[in-house]
């Protein structure tokens, strides 16, 4: 499973993600500053990056599971993505066909409370 998550402040934006294995221990984390002007680009950036971390570690599996319910209604196509974020979403629609099995849910903020964590942490908030 990938938990991603993104923050944006007046200061900065940032994007993390956390892979579980099915027991639920952390496989691996990312974070990355990101130069996105709004929530919803950083949140799918957050996505696109995990998917091509994950496929780069030949993971063949992958739960997406993200709290913005932008991101996931535009990649499941209950509404259009803003012009800005058209590319990475249509981008995160393919990735997703290359893996064996690959789904993505929508998440209470409050799962991703670690995430929340994490971006905090690396970024000093």
């Amino acid at each position: 499973m990938l938990n991603t998550d993104g923050k944006l402040t007046d200061e900065w934006g940032g994007c993390a993600g956390i892979f579980r294995r099915t027991d639920g221990s952390v496989m691996m984390a990312y974070h990355k500053g990101s130069n996105g002007t709004s929530i919803g680009y950083i949140e799918i950036e957050a996505i696109l990056l995990g998917l091509q971390i994950a496929k780069n570690a030949q993971v063949t599996k992958i739960q997406v599971r993200t709290n913005s319910l932008e991101a996931f209604n535009n990649i499941i196509n209950i509404c259009k993505p803003t012009w800005r974020n058209r590319n990475m979403v249509n981008r995160i629609k393919a990735k997703m066909q290359d893996f064996d099995e690959a789904n993505i849910g929508h998440i209470f903020r409050e799962t991703n409370r670690q995430l929340i964590g994490l971006l905090n942490d690396v970024f000093r908030l």
